[in-house]
C-alpha cells in the first residue's frame, strides 16, 4: 500500500464551466456502438484504493462492476473489493495493457450487491453507473425507474349456468416450459403500456430476465416508449451488459432530451468506457435541466476527482450532500478528495460522518485512519484500522499499515504479528514484499 505521505497538492484547478456541453452528431445516432464513441483522451486517473495515479494506457487496471471505479489491478487484488463502493465483483475484461478499447460482448455478472441501489443502486464512487461509491455504503446510486400506471382491473363477468358435459377419458396434463405471459387486454392502457407495467413489477422482484423480456416486448410494440428503454437500460447495466445499456440510454436521450437522470446515467457509462470528457458533458446537460440532480452531481464529482480537479470535485459533492445529507458514500467520497489534498482535519470530519451513517463499512474506517495518521494521531489511526480488520480481516494493506504504526510506536511484537499475517494472506503481493522488509529490519535491530 502506498503511503499517503506521498500525495501532493493540486496546483491548478479546472473550473466547472470549462467542460463544454457535448453535441450528438448524426453518426452517433445511427451507430451508437461505433468505436469513435468510446475513444477518450489518454488520461491519468486516481486509483481510489492507493490514491496514486492510474495510467489507462500504460498499466493493467480493472473496473468495479457497480460504480465502474478504475483501480490498479494489483490494488484490487490486495483489497478484494472496490475501494469506492465496496462491491466485490470487478469487470476483469477491463484489466488490459496498452491502449483502451471498447467493451466487447455483454459481460455476464452475478447480482450480488447491486448500486447504487450512488445513490443508489447509487454511483458513484470512481468511475457509473452507478458512484460512484455506492456499495461502499448501504445506500447506492441507481437509476430510479419512472412509475407507470398499473392496468385497470378487469370488469367482473357474469357467471353462466354450468353446462352438462360428457365424461372424457382422463389424460396426463401436458407440461409446458414456463414463459412470460402476455398481459390481459382490457379497456385501460395500451398493450405496450401493460407490458411496461409488467416489466416494472418484475423489476421490483429482482427478476432481471423477466424485466428485460417484458420491457423488450413493450419497446417492440412502441419503439418510442422512453420509460421502457430506460428501465431496460438500467436492468442491462445491473446484469453487466454495459454495451446494451449504453445503446438504450443513447436512444432514450434522442427521444427525450429533457430527462436529467437519463443524461446522468449516460455519462456514467461514458466514464466507464474511458470517455471522461464526454461523461462530463453529459453531466453538464443533466445539471442544466436540474441543477440539484443528485446522480449527476455525484458522478461528476467522482470524474473530477479522477482528473485531480479537487476543488471542482468538492464543490459537486457538497451540492450533492445538500440534496441527500444521509448518503454515506458521498461523505466518504469528499473525505477522499480532502485526503488527496492533505486536508487531514477535513478528511477526518467527513469520514467520521460516513462511519456514523454506515458503521460496518471498513473502507470508511480505513479512510479515517489515513487522515488521522496524517494529523499525527497514531493511536486513533491504529484503533480505526483494528475496527476495519474486525469487519474484513483479509485486506493485506490493513495489516501492513497497522504493523508500521505499531513498529513506529515501539510495539515490535504486535508489529511482527501484523507483518507475518500480511505475508500469510498474499505471499506474492507488493504489501507482502514490504512486510518482509519490515520484518528483516526488526530482526536486524534486535530488542531494545
Amino acid at each position: 500500500m502506498r503511503s499517503t505521505q506521498g500525495l501532493g497538492r493540486l496546483t491548478s484547478v479546472n473550473k466547472v464551466d470549462e467542460y463544454p456541453e457535448k453535441e450528438y452528431p448524426e453518426k452517433d445516432r445511427k451507430e451508437p456502438v461505433d468505436p469513435e464513441l468510446v475513444k477518450g483522451e489518454p488520461a491519468v486517473l486516481r486509483c481510489p484504493y492507493c490514491h496514486d495515479g492510474l495510467h489507462l494506457d500504460g498499466e493493467p487496471w480493472v473496473a468495479c462492476r457497480v460504480c465502474l471505479s478504475r483501480h490498479h489491478a494489483s490494488c484490487w487484488k490486495e483489497s478484494g473489493e472496490c475501494a469506492g463502493c465496496g462491491e466485490a465483483q470487478a469487470i476483469h475484461d477491463m484489466a488490459i495493457h496498452g491502449a483502451r478499447k471498447p467493451l466487447g460482448a455483454p459481460i455476464a455478472v452475478g447480482i450480488g450487491a447491486a448500486l447504487t441501489v450512488l445513490l443508489v443502486l447509487g454511483f458513484v464512487r470512481s468511475s457509473t453507473p452507478a458512484p460512484p461509491r455506492e456499495a461502499r455504503a448501504a445506500a447506492k446510486i441507481e437509476p430510479a425507474p419512472v412509475s407507470v400506471q398499473a392496468p385497470a382491473p378487469e370488469k367482473p363477468k357474469e357467471l353462466a349456468p354450468p353446462k352438462e358435459e360428457k365424461p372424457q377419458e382422463s389424460r396426463p396434463p401436458e407440461v409446458k416450459p414456463k414463459e412470460v405471459e402476455a398481459p390481459k387486454a382490457n379497456d385501460g392502457p395500451s398493450e405496450a403500456e401493460r407490458w411496461c407495467a409488467q416489466a416494472y413489477e418484475r423489476s421490483e422482484k429482482q427478476d432481471w430476465k423477466g424485466t428485460i423480456e417484458c420491457s423488450t416486448k413493450a419497446i417492440e410494440l412502441d419503439p418510442r416508449m422512453v420509460k421502457a428503454l430506460t428501465l431496460r437500460a438500467w436492468t442491462l447495466r445491473t446484469t453487466g451488459d454495459l454495451d446494451g445499456s449504453f445503446r438504450d440510454y443513447l436512444r432514450a436521450v434522442e427521444l427525450d432530451a429533457k430527462n436529467p437522470d437519463t443524461f446522468a446515467e449516460l455519462g456514467f457509462l461514458r466514464r466507464g468506457r474511458g470517455d471522461v470528457s464526454g461523461a462530463l458533458a453529459d453531466y453538464n446537460r443533466s445539471l442544466a435541466l436540474d441543477p440539484r440532480n443528485f446522480r449527476a452531481l455525484t458522478y461528476r464529482g467522482a470524474s473530477k476527482y479522477e482528473r485531480q480537479d479537487y476543488q471542482g470535485a468538492i464543490a459537486d459533492f457538497t451540492k450533492a450532500l445538500e440534496s441527500a445529507p444521509g448518503n454515506a458514500s458521498t461523505w466518504a467520497w469528499r473525505a477522499d478528495v480532502k485526503l488527496a489534498m492533505q486536508d487531514w482535519s477535513g478528511a477526518v470530519e467527513d469520514s467520521t460522518r460516513a462511519v456514523e451513517l454506515s458503521p460496518t463499512n471498513w473502507t470508511f474506517l480505513w479512510t479515517r485512519a489515513k487522515a488521522r495518521q496524517g494529523q499525527g494521531e497514531a493511536s486513533e489511526a491504529i484503533a480505526d484500522i483494528s475496527k476495519a480488520i474486525e469487519i474484513n480481516g483479509t485486506v493485506t494493506a490493513l495489516f501492513l499499515a497497522r504493523g508500521r504504526l505499531l513498529q513506529a510506536a515501539g510495539e515490535k511484537e504486535r508489529a511482527v504479528k501484523d507483518f507475518e499475517r500480511c505475508v500469510e494472506l498474499a505471499p506474492g503481493s507488493q504489501d507482502a514484499a514490504q512486510a518482509r522488509q519490515h520484518l528483516a529490519s526488526i530482526t536486524t535491530a534486535g530488542p531494545k
